[in-house]
């Protein structure tokens, strides 16, 4: 099974993390009542979709 290079891995972590952020807000600093939404989140998650579906389509 060939393994993926560390920088790719980190590379689609990030953008993973990116879309959860998009998807559920950031919380500007510990404690804040309400977390900021993302501007045009739907459309930034529908391409982040896109660019990771290849990699994480059932085998």
């Amino acid at each position: 099974m060939p393994t993926t290079a560390a920088h790719v891995s980190n590379a689609m972590r990030t953008l993973r993390m990116l879309y959860l952020l998009a998807d559920v807000g950031v919380r500007p600093r510990t404690g804040a009542p309400v977390p900021v939404r993302t501007r045009h989140a739907e459309a930034l998650k529908r391409r982040l979709a896109e660019v990771l579906a290849p990699v994480f389509q059932a085998a």
